[in-house]
């Protein structure tokens, strides 16, 4: 008979390889652009039990359904405005347990990417980008090899209504820092591209999601900007 320990033991062991399958999951998720086995794994998580699992699916639910909003015309106002609450109730639940993490660079680097979510519009803009931006220096003043940190820094000087070359050049800086760190980091890549598409240099930029998609075929946007180049009014 299984003394109180062993059990204890088994427990423990039993929900570290249930983490495990749902952080493998999560990451297959994102790498295959499948919103809807996100969607499933956020719903069938346990934010009590696995508040960090639930953050990472939260915006990884909050950054697909933001392609599906860019992807969707402008005409489709109902369609865009459903998926729109779609993107807050994820991101808004990864906020909510975000606060609950011990402070450190990847905390306050998911906070700035779930509050990224959240702006798509310049009105958006004005109430959530400060709020992003404090978010991803004090990521990077924690941690300055946290290389997805400045991506997220780099977003609202690459994205942002209005920006221009000096912004676009600021962000480039931060990405091309993300890179030095982590030369695979695919937001980079992509993102990357998007600089240096706005800055009139789209062989470079064409360079850079090719490389993306290279690294991961399943890479929806870098597939599809090959194709038709960037959104023309693209948010955070």
């Amino acid at each position: 008979m299984m003394s109180r320990l062993g059990t204890a033991v088994v427990a423990v062991l039993v929900a570290g390889g249930a983490a495990a399958r749902s952080n493998s999951a999560i990451a297959d998720a994102g790498r295959n652009y499948d919103l809807e086995s996100a969607t499933r794994i956020l719903a069938e998580l346990d934010p009590e039990a696995r508040p960090r699992l639930v953050i990472d699916a939260a915006l990884l639910v909050a950054e697909l359904e933001r392609i599906e909003f860019e992807q969707t015309p402008t005409s489709e106002g109902v369609a865009r405005r459903e998926i729109g609450e779609r993107i807050d109730a994820a991101a808004r639940r990864g906020l909510d347990l975000v606060e609950l993490l011990a402070e450190s660079s990847e905390s306050w680097r998911l906070r700035a990417d779930l509050i990224g979510t959240l702006i798509r519009s310049k009105y958006r803009g004005k109430r959530h980008k400060a709020r992003m931006e404090r978010a991803s220096a004090t990521a990077i003043e924690l941690d300055r090899t946290n290389a997805k940190a400045y991506v997220s820094a780099a977003k609202p000087d690459v994205l942002k209504p209005g920006r221009e070359r000096p912004d676009i050049e600021k962000g480039l800086a931060l990405i091309q820092r993300a890179l030095e760190l982590d030369p695979e980091l695919e937001s980079a890549l992509l993102l990357r591209g998007h600089a240096l598409w706005e800055l009139g240099d789209q062989a470079q930029a064409r360079a850079s999601w090719t490389q993306a998609l290279s690294l991961n075929p399943a890479c929806r946007p870098a597939e599809q900007w090959l194709e038709s180049g960037p959104p023309e009014n693209p948010r955070l």
